[in-house]
């Protein structure tokens, strides 16, 4: 046996080595003994546990269980919430460990826990509650015809490091897409600009640069148009492109067997 005292500097809530070894004896579980240290917390448990191994404290008495399958199915039955449930058992009301351990006898007994709740537990806002704003289409045109080519049965990637393009679209040879956007509305269309800051003005795409440009509308029409095709221009009203507009995804003939 290892000299008494050996551990009581590491050992948690202020116990010496002799008191661990009283509080082993005197209980017949670690939560026992956690709630006569005063602590609920399973990890001071873990850490009491390896002492008594190092330590050659004997714990083989200790029962993984001190509540019985009848009282369990009482438990479920008159309880509203986890924490009445755990309770009832002898647990800490908020101890995970403990509540998976009891989910897992309770489902194990065909125990019906849906009416549990947690009141202890404070439900997050739903973050998707927001209605889409076409102030933040500039933001997601990248992601948007990115969608549409993998769609469309392409393979996509983003460029490692900062590029002139936004994405990289494998149509058997690698093609470079810059995305544009645009709200603008002119004479019953859109209008998207299409050149890029170079310094202190306005400067224009070319084949040494992109290959084609992916324009997104309001109405979330993608258009993949060559950049050779818009060579000269500045701004370009969309519909007169319509014939590069990608089809939109057809759903009424979809089954079953297409996928999920």
């Amino acid at each position: 046996m290892q000299p008494a005292g050996l551990f009581q500097q590491q050992l948690p809530l202020g116990l010496t080595e002799q008191g661990l070894r009283d509080l082993v004896g005197a209980n017949r579980s670690w939560r026992a003994v956690l709630r006569a240290a005063g602590s609920r917390s399973a990890h001071q448990g873990r850490q009491l546990r390896k002492a008594c191994d190092e330590l050659r404290i004997d714990y083989g008495h200790f029962t993984m269980r001190t509540w019985t399958d009848e009282q369990l199915r009482a438990a479920v039955a008159t309880g509203r919430s986890w924490p009445e449930v755990l309770g009832a058992l002898g647990f800490a009301q908020n101890s995970g460990s403990a509540r998976a351990t009891v989910r897992r006898h309770a489902a194990r007994l065909g125990l019906d826990m849906s009416g549990l709740s947690d009141p202890s537990v404070a439900l997050p806002a739903d973050p998707f509650t927001a209605a889409p704003e076409l102030k933040h289409l500039r933001a997601s045109g990248a992601y948007i015809v990115a969608g549409a080519c993998a769609l469309a049965g392409y393979k996509v990637s983003w460029p490692l490091e900062p590029a002139i393009y936004d994405l990289l679209v494998d149509t058997g040879t690698i093609q470079r897409v810059q995305v544009k956007t645009t709200t603008h509305r002119v004479d019953g269309t859109w209008s998207c600009m299409i050149t890029h800051s170079s310094s202190s003005e306005r400067a224009w795409y070319t084949s040494d640069e992109i290959d084609f440009f992916g324009i997104v509308d309001p109405e979330l029409n993608v258009y993949m148009i060559p950049v050779h095709v818009l060579d000269g221009h500045a701004r370009i009203y969309v519909r007169r492109y319509d014939a590069y507009r990608l089809p939109r995804l057809a759903v009424e003939g979809l089954t079953a067997s297409n996928g999920s």
